[in-house]
């Protein structure tokens, strides 16, 4: 009887060792497959991860561009605006009267007028301007105009991509 309860419980380890045996081959081969899993999926995040870097990098070539053809543009609209106003000195500066066509020292102050009320006798006249200040009065204006414009199309297009 000894015999056959030895047999039994041979058998039995034996079953148990083999039912251990693959379960920890189950156990392994899980192991195995999560560790590719993970694998895989980290190489799936940086080839994300690539992608998304890359159309960052392009999309920020293409505003670069943009922005850059803008202000070229704008340059090109200060040149036009300050030939323009240029020009509006010139022709200011040919119909003044002959005698108001000398430069203005740089005094702002005007002389007495003869009626001795403390105002000059040019403001009866009109208004005098140098022409130097003019002409920087002509130079600025192009600036800031084609600034306000250059400003403004920038500000259009982030409008334009953000509408809230």
């Amino acid at each position: 009887m000894f015999t056959q309860v030895r047999d039994y419980l041979i058998a039995g380890f034996a079953v148990a060792a083999l039912v251990g045996s693959i379960g920890w081959r189950v156990t392994s081969l899980e192991l195995e497959a999560e560790k590719s899993g993970r694998a895989a999926d980290k190489a799936s995040y940086e080839a994300a991860q690539q992608m998304a870097k890359a159309k960052a990098l392009e999309e920020k070539q293409k505003l670069e561009k943009e922005y850059n053809d803008k202000a070229k543009k704008a340059d090109a609209d200060y040149d036009t605006l300050l030939a323009k106003y240029s020009a509006a000195v010139v022709h200011y500066k040919a119909n003044q009267s002959p005698a108001l066509r000398v430069d203005l020292p740089g005094s702002s102050n005007p002389a007495e007028g003869a009626d001795r009320t403390g105002r000059g006798s040019e403001l009866s006249e009109g208004l005098f301007v140098r022409m130097a200040d003019a002409q920087v009065c002509a130079v600025n204006t192009a600036r800031l105009q084609s600034a306000r414009e250059w400003a403004l199309s920038i500000s259009t297009d982030k409008t334009k991509e953000n509408p809230r």
